[in-house]
């Protein structure tokens, strides 16, 4: 089975050996050679009421958008950018007087992400088949994941059980 997924996913120009989430030297990277064919439109100058509003407005059908949100959380802009062959959606929210970050970005190369990481273990949170990797870097935390060509994160001054609500959230319906 696992033969067949390769090969299909090579067929369909999706690098499965190359899309790989690594970490060594206080560095967290996500990083392919593989190039996809993704369509990426004009981003336009227009007001969201949410980061799933701005998914649904350039028809994004994957699950990349929290919907639970730590006790106190306010939605204040969702940005959305096209650079040049990236759509990236940056939505923004106040929690305890600290800005709480999601950002949703494709690319028509495989993702390819570096951040820096604080000495300690980076913790994989696996929802079926999607890894999602936590981390902290200072006092902020970090959870970063790849769901087919859509690279995610969400950042901020949060708790793990406050990651994982987010995470678990981003699945149910």
């Amino acid at each position: 089975a696992v033969c067949v997924f390769a090969v299909t996913a090579q067929a369909s120009e999706w690098d499965v050996v190359g899309a790989i989430a690594r970490w060594a030297d206080g560095q967290f990277t996500f990083s392919s050679e593989g190039e996809q064919k993704v369509h990426v439109p004009e981003a336009e100058a227009v007001e969201y009421a949410s980061l799933q509003e701005a998914l649904n407005w350039y028809h994004v059908r994957e699950s990349l958008s929290p919907t639970k949100f730590p006790e106190g959380a306010e939605f204040s802009q969702v940005l959305v950018k096209n650079e040049g062959k990236c759509l990236a959606f940056f939505a923004v929210y106040e929690l305890r007087g600290e800005k709480l970050y999601v950002s949703v970005r494709n690319t028509e190369k495989s993702p390819h992400t570096v951040g820096e990481i604080d000495d300690h273990e980076i913790e994989m949170y696996k929802v079926g088949e999607i890894r999602h990797y936590l981390m902290s870097n200072l006092r902020q935390k970090k959870v970063s994941w790849c769901n087919g060509h859509w690279e995610c994160s969400i950042a901020g001054y949060l708790s793990r059980d406050e990651l994982i609500m987010m995470i678990d959230s981003i699945y149910r319906s």
